[in-house]
């Protein structure tokens, strides 16, 4: 019966909206979400001023530098995606790439700016196994001020978004994304030219196509309702001995918060264990909460890399994903 109930929950896992990436680019390209997305910054790129006027809140692309994702490689993304991010472009000529996994034609999709329009061309891509599909935009963005960009693309549509706004939209045949062996890059296009000029915040990436509420929650700065971060006592055990992680969770609302929690732990060979099955558990509101969870290390497990995915489902079955990964030696 176990067995069963821990493949619903594999299967809700594998078929639930989940976020895979978000940069808050606070004076680095660590992805708080999945530490195996982290991105790595090639040349000058600086730590700015974000919209809130908060230093050292965003980063600042002067055409010189740029952000790669490795991980990102053979990344499957399904049938449906939303990348959201705060943009300030400075300088108007020339084409400009912001993100994506390639360029023109060799890619799952992008992102980009041209010179038109005085600049504020905006425009995507996304390349699926039957299709390949280009949505754009003009005289909404203004050079200068920053602006939330939200591309969705969903089933049956692909859409774009600027500032909680819909500004295009196209249909769409359901069928997934092209898998590349791509790095994502961030700050120009696909082939890490066409750089970019200006600042770059708050890049969010999910593997669904997200609502207008929830589009309208980003733009706002209300998407995030609560916190939920994962940490591992220690870096490197050693076979045979206990592994502590460290959970936080804050309720951000007025009101308290159900949801079922279960772990993953994924063995070098790349077997899973289910860590807890689900439970319940309850956050009231406005709090902070703290506990820990144990894991024994068997002396007999291998060594290696090991990765941990705490997860959190609520009523409405939108799960919330931590992962954090630890050593065996």
């Amino acid at each position: 019966m176990k067995k069963i109930f821990f493949s619903i929950i594999l299967a809700i896992i594998q078929s639930s909206a989940a976020e895979i990436a978000n940069y808050s680019l606070n004076g680095n390209a660590i992805n708080s979400i999945n530490n195996n997305l982290n991105g790595v910054i090639v040349g000058s790129v600086l730590p700015t001023y974000n919209r809130n006027d908060e230093e050292n809140s965003a980063l600042l692309f002067n055409g010189n530098g740029y952000i790669r994702v490795p991980e990102f490689k053979n990344l499957d993304f399904g049938n449906e995606l939303t990348v959201s991010f705060w943009m300030r472009r400075d300088y108007s000529s020339n084409y400009q790439g912001i993100i994506g996994n390639g360029y023109y034609t060799h890619n799952s999709f992008e992102i980009r700016m041209g010179r038109e329009s005085g600049g504020t061309f905006l425009f995507s891509r996304a390349r699926t196994t039957t299709e390949d599909i280009m949505i754009s935009n003009k005289n909404v963005i203004e050079i200068g001020k920053w602006h939330n960009v939200v591309l969705v693309v969903s089933k049956d549509f692909m859409k774009f978004y600027i500032d909680g706004n819909l500004v295009n939209n196209k249909n769409k045949k359901n069928s997934n994304f092209r898998i590349l062996n791509n790095e994502l890059i961030i700050g120009a296009n696909g082939s890490t030219s066409e750089r970019f000029y200006g600042a770059l915040d708050d890049i969010r990436i999910f593997t669904n196509g997200l609502s207008e509420n929830e589009i309208n929650d980003l733009y706002t700065n209300t998407y995030d309702k609560q916190n939920l971060s994962v940490e591992v006592y220690s870096d490197n055990i050693r076979k045979g001995d206990s592994q502590q992680i460290m959970v936080n969770f804050e309720n951000k609302t007025n009101e308290s918060l159900k949801f079922h929690q279960w772990a993953t732990l994924t063995l070098p060979t790349s077997y899973i264990l289910s860590h807890r099955l689900a439970e319940e558990i309850v956050f009231s509101a406005n709090s902070q909460n703290s506990f820990n969870k144990i894991i024994n290390i068997q002396s007999w497990y291998p060594v290696g890399k090991y990765q941990y995915n705490y997860y959190l489902m609520d009523e409405s079955f939108k799960i919330i994903k931590k992962t954090v990964n630890f050593n065996v030696e």
